[in-house]
């Protein structure tokens, strides 16, 4: 799952609210307070571009990737084993 980073930048960089980020970056402030929160579905790339501006980041530092162990599409520890070890011809 891919998870927001805005709330832990923004504290880094001394912002303390939702409020203030959106006073710096000139967005809705009901936008801020989603990305704030996490809770946002899809970003746009201007969005993005404001907040990596105005925090000084790049874009791959506002998420983060957690893997979802047992979803779909995710392999199990014994799964990448045991394709690791076909690679290299083991069984």
């Amino acid at each position: 799952m891919v998870r927001l980073m805005v709330k832990e930048v923004a504290q880094r960089e001394g912002i303390r609210n939702p409020l203030d980020l959106a006073t710096r970056t000139g967005l809705h402030y009901q936008t801020v307070y989603s990305l704030w929160r996490g809770e946002s579905k899809q970003i746009g790339l201007k969005t993005i571009e404001k907040l990596c501006r105005t925090l000084g980041v790049r874009p791959g530092q506002l998420f983060q990737l957690d893997p979802d162990i047992g979803q779909p599409g995710y392999p199990t520890s014994d799964e990448t084993k045991r394709k690791g070890n076909m690679a290299r011809g083991r069984r």
